[in-house]
C-alpha cells in the first residue's frame, strides 16, 4: 500500500490495524497452553477458528469497519472464533461455554463482535435442534454482517440458513429466498472471498442433493 499505492492512506492505516487486531486475536487462540494440555484435540479446533486475513486487504470492508484495538474486543473476538470453530466441529456444549465467556467481556458498541455473536449463537442453537431461534439468530447475523459488509460473518450465516431452511424448516418461501440470495453471494463473492464463498456454495451442493 505504501510503495504501490493500491489502498488510499486512510484505508492503509486500517489494513495494518486489521492485520494487528487479526495476529493479536490469533496469538490468545494460540497461546491458549493449558487447553493444549488438557485437550488436545479442543485445541486443534480452535486454532482453524483462527479468522481470515482477507477483510484486512478488502477496501470496502475496511472503510466499513474499522479495526478495534481495545484488550476487551480483542479478547470476545478471539473467544468468538474460537466459538465458531467448535460450532463447526460439532462441539455444542464447549462452544456455548465460550459464547457465555466472550459476552461477558464484549464491549457494548462492538456491533462486529455482536454479529460474530449471532452467528455462534445460531450454530447452538442448530445443534440443540431450536430451529426456530437458530433462523432468527442466523437471519440477524446476516443482515448485520451485510450492514458493515463483512463477508466472513454473512456468508457463514447465510451456509447455515441454507442447510437449515432446505433440511430442518419446512418453508418453501424462505427456502427459496435464501436460496436466492445465496446463489447471488456465490457470484458476487467469490473473487473477495474464496473460502468464505467456497462453503456457501458447499451448502448449495448439500441443497440440491
Amino acid at each position: 500500500a505504501r510503495v504501490e499505492r493500491t489502498l488510499p492512506a486512510g484505508l492503509a492505516e486500517r489494513a495494518a490495524a486489521c492485520l494487528t487486531e487479526r495476529a493479536r486475536v490469533a496469538a490468545i487462540l494460540v497461546d491458549d497452553r493449558a487447553l493444549a494440555a488438557a485437550d488436545p484435540v479442543a485445541y486443534l479446533d480452535r486454532l482453524r477458528g483462527i479468522p481470515p486475513l482477507t477483510p484486512c486487504l478488502d477496501a470496502v470492508v475496511l472503510a466499513a469497519t474499522p479495526a478495534r484495538a481495545d484488550d476487551a474486543s480483542l479478547r470476545a473476538r478471539a473467544l468468538l472464533w474460537a466459538a465458531k470453530s467448535e460450532v463447526d466441529h460439532d462441539r455444542a456444549a464447549a462452544a456455548a461455554a465460550t459464547l457465555a465467556q466472550a459476552r461477558a467481556v464484549m464491549p457494548a458498541d462492538d456491533d462486529g463482535a455482536l454479529a460474530l455473536a449471532l452467528v455462534v449463537e445460531g450454530g447452538i442453537a442448530y445443534d440443540e435442534h431450536r430451529f426456530d431461534a437458530a433462523g432468527q439468530a442466523l437471519a440477524d447475523a446476516y443482515y448485520a454482517g451485510v450492514a458493515s459488509d463483512d463477508p466472513a460473518v454473512y456468508l457463514s450465516a447465510l451456509g447455515q440458513l441454507v442447510i437449515l431452511h432446505t433440511g430442518e424448516v419446512r418453508d418453501p418461501a424462505a427456502m427459496q429466498q435464501w436460496l436466492r440470495v445465496a446463489a447471488a453471494a456465490v457470484k458476487r463473492d467469490q473473487a473477495r472471498a474464496p473460502v468464505e464463498t467456497a462453503g456457501v456454495a458447499s451448502a448449495l451442493s448439500a441443497a440440491a442433493d
